[in-house]
């Protein structure tokens, strides 16, 4: 009699541990399938590791406009690669580099981005307002910059800089430049 109510709490106790493993088996199944769109293996989506794991630069670079506990830092000549592009693409894609801010209005204000044509070479400028409700670009050109201070190189920008078109005021701009990147922190 004592056997048989040996045996019988060791099947109650197996009985026990089999459905628990069902149970873990489909909560482990239900949490799964809801990643599987995005990944099997793991729980983020893939469009976010292809895009850390393939374009670091670009993934910075959205930090630096989006995120606002990431500082506001410009690439170095020696930042994070970018994957080469076909032959007829440039090799740099547009980023913040500074602002622009009218000495007389500093509401005022514009930033600047920047892409080298070429590694350590010319480089092509554009600006937007900082004001979020209006969506403009425009292109900073040699025709429309007035005087011999001109947006050429990435790393020699001018200082201050009067500009002969009808979006801008008829003052000087102060031009703000972000610092480079430091390579003893985190953010690169």
């Amino acid at each position: 009699m004592a056997s048989k109510l040996i045996w019988s709490n060791f099947l109650v106790v197996i009985l026990f541990v089999f459905f628990i493993a069902i149970l873990c088996g489909v909560v482990m199944l239900f949490l799964f399938s809801k990643t599987k769109k995005d990944c099997p293996i793991c729980v983020c989506p893939v469009n976010k590791v292809v895009e850390a794991v393939v374009l670091p630069g670009k993934t910075r670079d959205n930090a630096v406009l989006n995120d606002p506990l990431y500082p506001p830092l410009n690439r170095s000549a020696n930042d994070v690669p970018i994957p080469p592009l076909p032959r007829n693409r440039n090799t740099d894609s547009y980023r913040l580099v500074g602002y622009l801010i009218d000495q007389s209005d500093k509401n005022d204000s514009w930033k600047i981005f920047a892409m080298e044509k070429y590694k350590g070479g010319r480089s092509q400028f554009y600006v937007t307002p900082t004001n979020k409700d209006i969506d403009m670009k425009v292109f900073l050109t040699n025709d429309i910059i007035i005087g011999r201070d001109k947006f050429i190189d990435l790393y020699s920008m001018p200082d201050k800089v009067s500009i002969q078109h009808p979006m801008f005021a008829k003052g000087t701009y102060d031009v703000v430049q972000l610092p480079m990147s430091d390579f003893s922190t985190n953010y690169i």
